[in-house]
């Protein structure tokens, strides 16, 4: 009969099993470096020990956005374009309920 199979079976359902697992495999890992991308959220410098947070990025256009960083107990607030990044400013973080920290009141006296 046309269109059969050879007898092999077995081959033929690793194969399909085999093309399966790479072609989710490849999902994963796209589906992965894309949402990075999209949404970076927070990255951790293992020598130092250092967090820096991404708060909020606000897109001014084609080319430039302000973004908002936390690092180290401050707040910083860039400005960024295609070929440069700018410290627009610097504030302490404040405490859970919405005042300055202790901390960030000494610094600016």
């Amino acid at each position: 009969m046309e269109g059969t199979f050879d007898g092999n079976y077995l081959w033929y359902l690793l194969r399909v099993f085999c093309y399966l697992g790479a072609i989710v495999v490849f999902i994963v890992l796209i589906r992965k470096f894309v949402l990075q991308r999209l949404y970076p959220g927070n990255f951790m410098n293992r020598e130092q020990g250092e967090e820096v947070f991404l708060k909020q990025r606000l897109s001014l256009g084609n080319k430039g956005q302000l973004v908002v960083v936390e690092c180290r107990n401050r707040v910083l607030l860039l400005g960024v374009t295609e070929n440069n990044v700018n410290l627009l400013g610097d504030f302490p973080v404040q405490d859970k309920t919405g005042g300055i920290s202790r901390a960030g009141v000494e610094d600016h006296v």
